[in-house]
């Protein structure tokens, strides 16, 4: 069993990044969106939905006859902007749900991009954008005071066993390097061996 990264220094980067812009002098005209890649492994009641647009001809199918045409897990995601009334929960208003494209097509439409100068894909073509979300036409005045938590540093046990995500890192590097797998495999017995093999491979690299 691995052990679970310390997700303080997460949250002290997310404050560092909302000091910087609640202060900036283009406040009132930020639209700062915090979002995930990943669920972080929580139950979630709710399939996964299908319905979503094939992004382009190849990946109608994909690799293994996958369409991708189903949604991905739900993530969490918090915008933030003076434009946006507080207490303020959303869904999208339109058929289609938000996913991470909604992104791309909130820059595209705020940016008037054109289709020419657009990523090619029928997934953001097709996905709703934030526009709904910023109902305020005076931004507000009332900019939260968030007190940052103190954090506490401590140095990561190097002694467990690489679990199965790290192991693959380790593989992948290896057959890069041209060298044989199995045998790097039998020496990498814990985290330490694994910072250490990879210690190696970057002083390879810079030679």
């Amino acid at each position: 069993m691995s052990i679970p990264p310390d997700a303080s220094k997460g949250e002290q980067f997310l404050y560092q990044v909302w000091k910087s812009v609640s202060e900036s002098p283009g406040w009132n005209s930020i639209l700062l969106v915090i979002t995930y890649d990943e669920h972080g492994g929580c139950y979630d009641h709710v399939l996964p939905p299908f319905g979503a647009v094939t992004p382009n001809a190849a990946s109608n199918p994909g690799k293994e006859q996958f369409s991708f045409d189903r949604f991905g897990v739900r993530v969490p995601t918090v915008l933030v902007s003076p434009l946006i009334q507080a207490g303020t929960v959303f869904r999208s208003n339109t058929d289609t749900p938000y996913d991470h494209t909604s992104m791309l097509a909130t820059l595209r439409d705020w940016l008037g991009i054109s289709d020419a100068d657009m990523l090619p894909s029928r997934r953001v073509a097709a996905a709703p954008n934030l526009a709904q979300v910023l109902t305020l036409t005076v931004p507000r005045k009332d900019t939260p005071v968030i007190t940052p938590h103190e954090i506490t540093r401590s140095q990561t046990p190097l002694i467990p066993p690489l679990n199965d995500l790290q192991r693959t890192l380790v593989a992948g590097t290896a057959l890069r390097f041209g060298m044989d797998v199995p045998t790097v495999m039998a020496q990498i017995k814990s985290h330490q061996d694994a910072v250490d093999f990879f210690k190696q491979r970057i002083s390879a690299a810079c030679l």
